[in-house]
């Protein structure tokens, strides 16, 4: 984590970072800590909740919140904020580029010559301009995805259930289910929060959908695809490759299967990370836990239902 954040708030509390301390000992002295800024590998569950008795604030370093229980966060009366678009071109960026290498066959290419093969053919695959894009989730992310992609010739549909026609990108047409998104793209790219609603939602059926050619992009959270399945539709040769930042379980078992599969390119979950949304990141956190303590309400905070009475 970027110190700036953390370090603006020294005027106002005795700020300890993971270096400091293990896990553990923040486990065993969660008493004693009135707030928290976490990054997603820090689990936040509601038993860690229930014995923080001052815990006022947790303000996540980045968007997702799955890896905090958001309810038993509200039942105890602490808010949970985020930092929504502070990584939204890091992220956009690095599902660009994954979609690019795994359609060029890059990694493959790269492989090859990394071993001596020098060849120039082999390595064709369908131009992306002309192709239709999916994005799964279009708030800040999904929308520049489509921009990007919209500028290399791409036709570009969204399923967001939470998206009016109004917030709709112009280069994006809005279709009305999960099923009909991949009916009609060659390409997916996932840019949802992990939630109950999303959480195995790209199943086998779906992904077949795409054809022999298509294409899948993962940047969001690695439980939204079945990974399972993922690998099956690719050794059948049912849709062409894989481009993965994120896993249901991180870090993931590198000896599985899809982690040598060679129409799968992945990274360690570093899409959202780059030096200026590791500042932006840290610096919005910080503001969250500022706001607070002068007895504000956040901007942007996620259980906000549960404190519409208080008096902020």
């Amino acid at each position: 984590m970027d110190r700036t954040g953390p370090e603006s708030l020294t005027d106002i509390a005795d700020v300890v970072f993971p270096e400091d301390c293990t896990d553990r000992e923040i486990h065993d002295t969660i008493s004693e800590y009135h707030a928290i800024i976490a990054r997603g590998s820090f689990e936040i569950p509601s038993d860690l909740i229930a014995r923080a008795e001052n815990l006022k604030v947790i303000s996540k370093h980045g968007t997702g919140v799955d890896n905090i229980d958001v309810d038993a966060a509200s039942e105890h009366g602490v808010l949970v904020a985020n930092t929504p678009g502070a990584n939204a071109q890091s992220v956009a960026e690095h599902s660009l580029g994954l979609l690019i290498a795994t359609r060029k066959n890059m990694f493959d290419a790269d492989r090859d010559l990394a071993n001596g093969k020098w060849s120039r053919y082999g390595y064709s695959a369908p131009q992306l301009r002309g192709a239709t894009i999916g994005i799964y989730g279009c708030g800040d992310i999904g929308s520049r995805v489509a921009r990007f992609t919209a500028g290399l010739g791409m036709r570009c549909l969204a399923y967001d259930p939470y998206l009016t026609d109004n917030q709709t990108p112009p280069e994006v047409d809005l279709v009305g289910s999960l099923d009909e998104l991949f009916e009609r793209s060659d390409v997916v790219s996932i840019h949802t929060p992990l939630t109950d609603e999303t959480r195995g939602t790209v199943t086998a059926t779906r992904l077949r959908e795409l054809g022999p050619d298509g294409l899948l992009v993962n940047a969001a959270r690695g439980g939204i695809v079945d990974e399972d399945d993922l690998v099956d539709v690719l050794n059948a040769g049912e849709i062409a490759g894989a481009g993965l930042d994120v896993f249901s379980e991180e870090p993931p078992d590198l000896d599985r299967e899809l982690f040598s599969h060679p129409a799968v390119i992945t990274t360690p979950h570093i899409a959202g990370t780059s030096e200026q949304s590791s500042r932006e990141k840290s610096v919005r956190a910080a503001d969250n836990v500022r706001a607070v303590y002068n007895g504000e309400l956040p901007e942007s905070v996620v259980n906000l239902n549960a404190f519409v009475d208080l008096a902020y």
